[in-house]
């Protein structure tokens, strides 16, 4: 048999000629006949970096939770690597799955890019001061008021204030973070509402110090309170460099409710160089504060399922609500982030059929709250809450089933065209009409994954985190939020409208 090895790079055939050559060789003194020839692609087994790569994450893993890097390799192999199939002689299906032994390159790194995204989030919870203590146990129906009132968040600036004395964060940045936390723990007041209860001081103090990490000696009057939130500036350098706005957590729950009853939220401190400061700090931070709430992947057991690899969540209210925003019946929950940075996934709705809202997993110029995400918190049991979003949230309104099962776009057209897009740079409103923008396509540098393709060029796509589907995206600052005649509702600094 005869072999030809050649390689293309960069769109085009490396030596294209020997190519010429070799085949015209080849057939030359062959009889007459039928042929067939055959091109195979060389795939590389993983290499040995990669390896010693994914081993020692897994080490790393290990030191910081315990878990033996063995059984961590193996978990993630049965979660990535998993497939049915039926017994030959009984007929029963039985789940196996395979190692990474016989993985070449590029399965290799599409596995360690999945372990990063999967395994990252709980690592960074726990950075944020979060282990098995905070995970919510069974409520103790003691020691609570029986009203639900208003929720009383104190916001905390003992550990600000100190960072702002050492010169770890400027004035402005200082003032424009203050300004904005009191306004939205004042706004909180008026869509949440607690059972209150009375925290011991000493227990609390307690608490705090090996929970949170906190050198806290003072809390203050807090009798009032149910909810004190320590906001701070990460000072570790990938933090401040990375594209990461802020990051939160709850450190401490209730040992009678089990509500979060303290949270810490993470400042970069470089968002002065945002435009629309004012704007973009306070969605930032309202988003985080629903983190501390219990909108994270700590409160999801029991309230949610996968399937196809997807994670879905599935509370009582917030499906009653999903079935009434998409015009579905059938719907059996909402999918949550399974693209992005370790924070990002299994922490947020997916974009692709949440995209503008407040929990979406990236920044974006329409922030939206939907009655959803309301629904969800409320689903917790901690809360009640006053629906207070006007409607405002249309994405994928009353588009159907439809909707969340098929393509966002088929042979360059869309069933969505209010939703999504399909000729780059061209001026279209963002889904919620609140903001303008242009429609966002670009060439990336590798295939896109099968799934999310949707043109004839299996580079090109849109947004990551909307599963590659082409959509609005703010890509020039302006002052003026309004498209006219389409973009009706779009009001600059309305995110918390009434």
């Amino acid at each position: 048999m005869k072999q030809l090895d050649f390689i293309k790079a960069n769109g085009e055939v490396v030596e294209k000629e020997a190519i010429h050559q070799w085949l015209d060789r080849s057939v030359k003194y062959i009889t007459n006949g039928a042929y067939s020839l055959t091109l195979t692609r060389v795939v590389k087994r993983r290499s040995l970096q990669q390896n010693r790569l994914m081993w020692m994450w897994f080490k790393c893993v290990e030191l910081e939770l315990g878990q033996p890097s063995q059984d961590i390799h193996d978990y993630y192999c049965k979660k990535f690597f998993s497939r049915e199939i039926a017994n030959p002689v009984t007929g029963e299906v039985e789940t196996v799955y395979s190692g990474t032994r016989g993985l070449n390159t590029a399965q290799m790194s599409d596995f360690l890019a999945l372990f990063c995204h999967k395994c990252g989030a709980d690592l960074l919870i726990k950075k944020l001061n979060a282990n098995a203590d905070i995970t919510p146990k069974e409520i103790k129906r003691r020691k609570l008021s029986s009203e639900y009132t208003p929720i009383n968040i104190k916001i905390d600036y003992t550990v600000l204030d100190i960072q702002k004395y050492h010169g770890l964060i400027d004035d402005f940045n200082y003032e424009a973070f203050k300004t904005e936390l009191e306004k939205i723990a004042d706004y909180f007041k008026k869509i949440v509402l607690v059972q209150h209860e009375l925290f011991d001081q000493e227990s609390l103090l307690k608490g705090i110090k090996e929970q949170c990490y906190s050198s806290i000696t003072d809390l203050g009057e807090i009798d009032s309170y149910d909810l004190i939130v320590y906001p701070q500036v990460d000072t570790e350098e990938e933090f401040i460099t990375s594209e990461t706005i802020a990051a939160a957590s709850h450190c401490l729950l209730s040992e009678v409710s089990q509500r979060p009853i303290v949270g810490i939220i993470l400042l970069n401190k470089n968002l002065n160089t945002k435009n629309d400061l004012e704007y973009y700090i306070r969605n930032a931070l309202f988003h985080e504060f629903f983190h501390i709430l219990g909108f994270n992947f700590l409160f999801f057991k029991n309230k949610q399922y996968e399937e196809n690899s997807y994670t879905y969540l599935n509370s009582p209210k917030l499906l009653e609500k999903a079935k009434i925003h998409f015009g579905c019946d059938d719907i059996k929950g909402i999918r949550l982030e399974d693209q992005g940075e370790s924070g990002t996934v299994g922490s947020h709705w997916d974009a692709r059929f949440m995209q503008g809202e407040l929990m979406i997993g990236e920044d974006y110029s329409e922030v939206v709250m939907s009655d959803m995400t309301l629904a969800f918190l409320e689903d917790l049991g901690y809360y009640k809450v006053n629906y207070y979003t006007g409607g405002l949230f249309r994405f994928g309104k009353n588009q159907g089933c439809s909707f969340l099962e098929k393509k966002c776009i088929y042979s360059e057209g869309t069933l969505f065209p209010n939703e999504f897009c399909y000729e780059s740079n061209k001026p279209f409103c963002t889904g919620s009409l609140t903001s303008k923008g242009t429609c966002y396509i670009v060439k990336y540098k590798e295939d896109l994954p099968t799934n999310y393709r949707y043109f004839a060029d299996s580079k090109v796509g849109g947004k990551k985190l909307a599963d590659y589907c082409p959509i609005s995206f703010f890509t020039k600052y302006d002052d003026d939020y309004n498209y006219p005649m389409n973009c009706a509702y779009g009001k600059k600094k309305t995110m918390m409208k009434s």
